[in-house]
This record gives structure tokens, C-alpha cells and sequence, in this order.
């Protein structure tokens, strides 16, 4: 309480690291939450509640540490947050990206503020259903769209669509992470950019409009030049600008533009 989001996902990285760890020992948590997640007195992160976690090597081994995950037969975990197999109660299934999942949706409810399948006055059955379909959520505009990608990548409903392994999540994050103030710039001047090519008013207005986006595309490859967002959307923008200013007979802006590419 009172962290900041930077520091929640500093926390769910080190969380991350925790089940990375669990799962090269064979072991599928199958239960990440909020709620199972502590933060100890000197910084430390505890993953809590281990009580329903599986086995998931394969072959499966003579001696377990825990159940193997071919002996579920039914939905396991905390609906809100469950993947489509821990809905549908397939431990066929079950692997680690399921606990992607899970991370998923945590990181999910970090930017939100709510679990990824709550509803309100949901029925039990209702929510299962919803965690078995587990559509590609939708976010609101002030979202970090690296953040939205992150999550629907980590919450897609088939697992050959999800982060493969827990390290390829926490490597999506931490780059976010690393170079969030060019992302975000980037965001900013996407939404100046779509401003500016829907905008039917004078020319000195719509020409404003492309400046100041492709500024922010400098200043976001100015903190990050290898920013793929503010590469491809600075040379969209260069084109949609230069086609205005060509459907103005503004040629001195066509070709200022043009060279910029």
C-alpha cells in the first residue's frame, strides 16, 4: 500500500524470479495473486501459499515433490485470476506457462486496479467461464500500450501465444522498465500523430500537429534510439505529413519531409 507502479512491478520481477526458480526445479505454483505475495520487513518478496502447486516434469518421475500435474481433474486456483486450463481443470495442460499467465494477470490488476476476469455480481460458473475464454483485454488510452501488449501477450488464451518461460516475461517488463520515459513519449506522440491525420482544419493547425508529433518521436529516439514504436512511427508520420502537405500544393513541406526519410 502506497507503492508507486514502478515499485508493484519491481516487486512482481522479483516474484517473477522467485517462480523462474521453482519451475527449473519442476515445480507449476498455480496460484499468483496479490494476496500471495509478501513483502518482508528488510525488502524482501515471499511468495506465499504453495498449497495447490504441481508437478509438471515429464516424464513424470517416480518420487514428487508435490501432486503431478496429470492427477488434476478439475479447476484449481483463484477464479479472477485463472488461465483457461486451470479453468477447465486440464492438467494435461498445465505448464509453466501458466504461471506466465497468472504474472500476467497480476500485472494485469496492477495497471487496472482490478483482477483480469472479475465482474460484478458474477456467478462462480460465470468467471470460469470468462477465465476459459480469457479474451484479449481492453485498456484504457493512458495505459502505457507496452504494458497493455505485455499483458495480453502473457494472458493469451492459447499458450503457444504466451511468453514461453517465466524469464521471457520478466525480459518484456524489465524493458519497459529500462526505457519507459521513450515508450511513453512514444504514446504521446502516436496519439499526436492519429490527431493530426484526422483533423480536417487549417493547414497551419493540421501542420502543428504533425511537428509536435514528430518532435516527441525525437525525443523519445533521443532516449532510446532503438526504439522500434518511435522509429516506425516517426517515418508514418513523415509520409502521412508529406501527403497532406502534397494534397496542399505545400511542395517545400513535401520535400522537407521526404528528406527526413
Amino acid at each position: 500500500e502506497g507503492y508507486t507502479l514502478n515499485k508493484h512491478i519491481e516487486i512482481l520481477l522479483d516474484v517473477a524470479n522467485a517462480i523462474s526458480f521453482a519451475h527449473s526445479k519442476g515445480i507449476l505454483h498455480r496460484d499468483l495473486k496479490p494476496e500471495n505475495v509478501m513483502v518482508g520487513a528488510y525488502g524482501e518478496t515471499l511468495v506465499m501459499d504453495w498449497g495447490i502447486a504441481v508437478d509438471i516434469r515429464e516424464p513424470q518421475p517416480e518420487s514428487t515433490r508435490a501432486p503431478h500435474k496429470s492427477t488434476v481433474r478439475g479447476p484449481a486456483g483463484t477464479p479472477v485470476y485463472m488461465s483457461p486450463e486451470q479453468a477447465e481443470g486440464r492438467g494435461d495442460g498445465l505448464g509453466a506457462h501458466t504461471d506466465v499467465y497468472l504474472l500476467g494477470a497480476i500485472l494485469h490488476e496492477l495497471i487496472t486496479g482490478r483482477p483480469p476476469h472479475q465482474r460484478e455480481g458474477c456467478r462462480l460458473l460465470d468467471v470460469l467461464v470468462t477465465a476459459s475464454q480469457s479474451v484479449a483485454p481492453e485498456y484504457d488510452e493512458d495505459i502505457p500500450r507496452a504494458l497493455q501488449e505485455i499483458c495480453r501477450t502473457a494472458m493469451a488464451r492459447e499458450p503457444q501465444d504466451r511468453y514461453q518461460t517465466v524469464a521471457q516475461f520478466s525480459d518484456a517488463v524489465s524493458t519497459w522498465m529500462g526505457h519507459r520515459a521513450s515508450l511513453m513519449l512514444a504514446d504521446q506522440a502516436d496519439a499526436l500523430a492519429g490527431e493530426a491525420r484526422s483533423d480536417s482544419s487549417a493547414a497551419h493547425e493540421q501542420y502543428g500537429l504533425f511537428t509536435r508529433a514528430l518532435a516527441r518521436y525525437e525525443q523519445s529516439l533521443l532516449a532510446w534510439p532503438e526504439n522500434r514504436q518511435a522509429l516506425r512511427g516517426q517515418a508514418v508520420t513523415s509520409i502521412a505529413y508529406a501527403d497532406e502537405a502534397l494534397a496542399r500544393k505545400d511542395f517545400g513541406v513535401v520535400e522537407a519531409q521526404l528528406t527526413l526519410l
